[in-house]
């Protein structure tokens, strides 16, 4: 096992200890993000990230693949916006006291929903 799939299993084994991720209600008409009594309200963008990834857990996902998939387009190479819309659903899950965690950056090869 490399030293990124060792990361990626730490903060699965982490971010699962913590709560239970099978248990995320999506909300397509609100774009939300709801576990318990905690709602995450995202762009429409920000939650078809989220919801993709979420249903790939534990697959690093390249960076080529979220953009075609999610922004439809290819993968510029100075585009920063995946990264944008990433560091924002995180930021966006830490204010509703959630795990910033649960979207990791594997470096060098994309993201992965731990």
């Amino acid at each position: 096992m490399n030293q990124s799939q060792q990361n990626v299993k730490l903060s699965q084994n982490m971010a699962s200890a913590a709560l239970d991720i099978t248990e995320f209600d999506f909300d397509d008409t609100e774009f939300c993000v709801s576990l318990d009594d905690k709602k995450v309200y995202l762009t429409q963008t920000e939650f078809k990230l989220f919801k993709y990834l979420f249903e790939r857990q534990g697959q690093v996902i390249t960076k080529q693949e979220l953009q075609r998939n999610i922004l439809k387009k290819d993968l510029g190479k100075f585009d920063r916006n995946l990264d944008m819309h990433i560091s924002n659903t995180r930021r966006k899950l830490v204010e509703t006291h959630l795990p910033r965690t649960l979207i990791n950056t594997v470096r060098g090869q994309g993201y992965c929903f731990s």
